[in-house]
């Protein structure tokens, strides 16, 4: 009886030692398995390092490069801004000569005009302009005095005695006329710039329409 319990418990304990060992020897693959796993998983986690350190240096050195570039640029750019500012300053200091010698130029011209205006070859023009104006319109005048009044005698208009008696002709007439008021000077019209004579303005003309009814 006794011996029967002793072998139920020799039985009990060695089903339960077997089990243990199974449990162990069960958690001992289980933990060599992880343990394979984590030095696999180790490994490739090296390797994604060395990877990522190999990305990284290359992103440095693109970096470094990158940075050079920058400041050869920003240096370029640096130079572009003072040639810009050196040119805006000569376009400035140009539209300043130029307009300076603008005004100048324009006094000149303005004085230019006035001493010509004061000058004996203006007042040379403006008595040849008055002598012609009033010798084209006297010679008029006669001319229609002579067509309209033939037996009035136009020479005691005239100083110089003629030869022929008769009837005033009216280009006799001009011609002696003009031979006793002298030819008129000839005048300048190849001037740039000839101001209206005042002596023209201030000549007193017959109009055309009185001339004809006289």
């Amino acid at each position: 009886m006794v011996r029967t319990k002793d072998a139920e418990r020799f039985d009990e304990s060695f089903v339960a030692y077997l089990e243990v060992g199974h449990y162990l020897f069960a958690h001992w693959k289980l933990a060599d398995l992880h343990q394979v796993e984590a030095s696999k998983a180790l490994q490739e986690a090296q390797v994604e390092t060395e990877r990522v350190q190999s990305e990284v240096d290359h992103l440095k050195v693109a970096l470094e490069i990158q940075t050079i570039e920058v400041e050869c640029l920003r240096e370029a750019l640096w130079k572009e801004e003072e040639a810009f500012v050196g040119l805006r300053t000569a376009l400035t200091l140009s539209k300043e000569k130029k307009r300076k010698a603008e005004e100048e130029v324009n006094t000149k011209r303005e004085r230019a005009v006035e001493v010509f205006k004061s000058s004996k070859v203006m007042e040379d023009i403006k008595i040849a302009f008055a002598q012609e104006a009033f010798l084209e319109g006297f010679k008029i005048c006669m001319r229609r005095v002579a067509k309209n009044f033939p037996k009035v005698d136009l020479d005691l208009l005239i100083d110089e005695p003629h030869e022929e008696a008769g009837p005033p002709n009216a280009s006799v007439t001009s011609l002696a006329i003009e031979s006793a008021l002298g030819a008129p000077k000839p005048i300048v019209r190849d001037l740039e710039f000839v101001p209206e004579p005042e002596a023209a303005k201030n000549t007193p003309t017959l109009p055309i329409s009185k001339l004809t009814d006289v």
